[in-house]
């Protein structure tokens, strides 16, 4: 599988000046964990995720200057005016990306490796096109054997085979039928168009 067949397409970004609070709506009213920060061209400069926005969200608790041992009122002051404002503040501008022809394979060993929950997935002049995240490879690999067949049966009638049968089993894939050595790469390759099949076999 490639991460174009995955990805989430045309993904929500922000700009670098977007107010940190706005940013902080846009993950909440969508359930992300991070959005790709974008220039006026469409251009990655970075991304920013919950983490970056916590930080420094929050000052302390005006309910415990009441006890003594606590950061005297000036300090908290100083907090509350040292607030970042801009995402520009917060982002990460070092960021993993990926391309939309990327093996699945290599991104996914980046989202776990790293620890990254998901990664900007960009075009040949940097434009964000797409979002990789663990839940978006997850809930394709989770399809059903039966939708992988039936997926695989369609693709094959398309090619002219609807004589060859078609098992899946846990995402592999098994292809049984008349065919020569250019039929079986055919097959192949067409198992692997499904996205969810892991494995292709061909008997």
């Amino acid at each position: 599988m490639l991460v174009h067949e995955v990805m989430t397409s045309r993904p929500i970004s922000i700009g670098p000046r977007t107010r940190v609070k706005s940013a902080m709506r846009l993950l909440a009213t969508n359930r992300l964990t991070s959005l790709p920060v974008v220039s006026a061209e469409g251009r990655l400069v970075g991304i920013v995720s919950e983490a970056d926005l916590l930080r420094d969200a929050l000052t302390p608790d005006a309910r415990a200057r009441l006890w003594p041992t606590h950061t005297p009122a000036s300090s908290w002051d100083a907090q509350v005016d040292d607030r970042p404002a801009y995402v520009e503040e917060v982002m990460n501008t070092h960021v993993l990306t990926v391309h939309p022809s990327t093996d699945l394979a290599v991104a996914v060993e980046l989202l776990t490796t790293t620890g990254a929950k998901s990664m900007p997935v960009l075009d040949a002049h940097d434009r964000v096109v797409g979002i990789i995240s663990r839940s978006d490879v997850v809930r394709v690999l989770a399809r059903s054997d039966a939708d992988l067949e039936r997926d695989l049966d369609a693709e094959l009638l398309q090619l002219g085979h609807p004589d060859w049968l078609v098992e899946v089993h846990e995402g592999v894939a098994l292809v049984e039928g008349p065919m020569g050595p250019g039929e079986r790469a055919l097959a192949e390759l067409a198992g692997h168009d499904v996205p969810g099949v892991t494995e292709v076999h061909v008997l």
